[in-house]
């Protein structure tokens, strides 16, 4: 009658168990702070967020909302005017992809696209060609320029039309 009793077994497997699930649990915090340091959250690019400070590595913050990759075809782009120069014919348009250059021509279409709200909520645009974008453009004035020929990241493309986009302003 020397067996060795059941409950002292036990307690030596109870034991490495538990040693097991602490071991896991330190490398995974590890393993989370060295992901979470290491910027690959956002792909280890650094965004307008982060601040360097003198002496150490700057720690990539994520974007929100995340701007969604651009399409393979662009043909148009809208933003506020920043710089408008009608001698040379061009525009500096401030757009969620960095400033565009927009070069128009005689050829260039240009509309004046107005907002108008209607009574059941929904919005109307109603659009009137013009002549041309004398006295219609000034800094800080939204417009749309598109192109019929794909101008995905050109930071300089001529437009075939611009749209000024006129909002009504809420009072």
């Amino acid at each position: 009658m020397n067996q060795p009793d059941p409950g002292k077994r036990l307690v030596p497997i109870r034991l490495l168990i538990e040693i097991i699930i602490l071991v896991v649990s330190i490398v995974a915090l590890i393993m989370q702070s060295q992901y979470i340091r290491t910027g690959q959250r956002t792909g280890g690019e650094l965004n307008n967020n982060a601040q360097p400070i003198p002496g150490r590595r700057a720690i990539p913050q994520p974007t929100f909302p995340p701007q969604p990759p651009e399409e393979d075809s662009v043909y148009s782009y809208a933003g506020r005017v920043t710089e408008y120069d009608a001698g040379a014919r061009r525009i500096t348009l401030a757009t969620d992809r960095g400033n565009k250059i927009i070069q128009y021509t005689d050829q260039t279409q240009f509309i004046e696209a107005q907002q108008i709200n209607q009574p059941d909520s929904s919005i109307k645009i109603k659009e009137t060609p013009l002549p041309s974008l004398s006295g219609r453009i000034q800094i800080g004035t939204v417009i749309s320029a598109q192109s019929t020929d794909n101008i995905k990241g050109l930071a300089e493309f001529t437009a075939t039309t611009i749209r000024i986009l006129i909002v009504p302003t809420i009072e």
